[in-house]
């Protein structure tokens, strides 16, 4: 599911919404360090205790969630993901060590920046396909090493462009 910024600041909150979650048989999870309706990312240490808080409510309900940590810092740095590795890399090992499952590194298209975090990483990588991502192949192939592709919103727009032409073609 995605569970965006998990829907509150607060800490227990957080905690009681993962939990209402398993309750319904989730047993995996998007999350992102993006502050939702607000600007710019969490702080890696307050990203790492919201982990920490999400990581403890699963394993009060004896559920080994699926906890993709995502990170917006190839979005805030633009047309320069290369400024940003080092920011990701040192989320990757807060995230991991906070409980993380997996790294989700939307935003970051270039074919050797995605390999360097593939290997650095400890975590299973999960790349989001968008213009100027490497093909599915090259990902998810030994040269790459991509745990997950994500094909994000893609599908809906798609489909929804083309139901909006065949909506076109009827009314008119």
């Amino acid at each position: 599911m995605d569970f965006e910024g998990g829907y509150s600041e607060d800490d227990s909150e957080l905690a009681d919404n993962i939990s209402r979650l398993i309750d319904l048989g989730v047993i995996g999870v998007n999350f992102e360090d993006r502050v939702v309706k607000g600007s710019g990312l969490y702080s890696v240490d307050r990203q790492a205790r919201r982990l920490g808080a999400i990581r403890k409510a699963a394993a009060q309900k004896r559920v080994d969630l699926f906890v993709n940590a995502r990170t917006d810092v190839f979005f805030e740095h633009g047309e320069d993901a290369a400024q940003a590795v080092d920011g990701a890399l040192e989320r990757a090992k807060a995230y991991a060590d906070a409980g993380a499952s997996g790294f989700f590194i939307p935003g970051l298209t270039e074919d050797a920046l995605i390999g360097q975090l593939c290997e650095a990483v400890t975590l299973p990588l999960n790349v989001m396909v968008m213009d100027g991502v490497p093909s599915n192949e090259r990902l998810s192939n030994s040269k790459l090493g991509v745990a997950r592709i994500s094909y994000g919103p893609i599908p809906y727009i798609s489909a929804m462009n083309v139901l909006q032409q065949e909506a076109k073609k009827v009314l008119s």
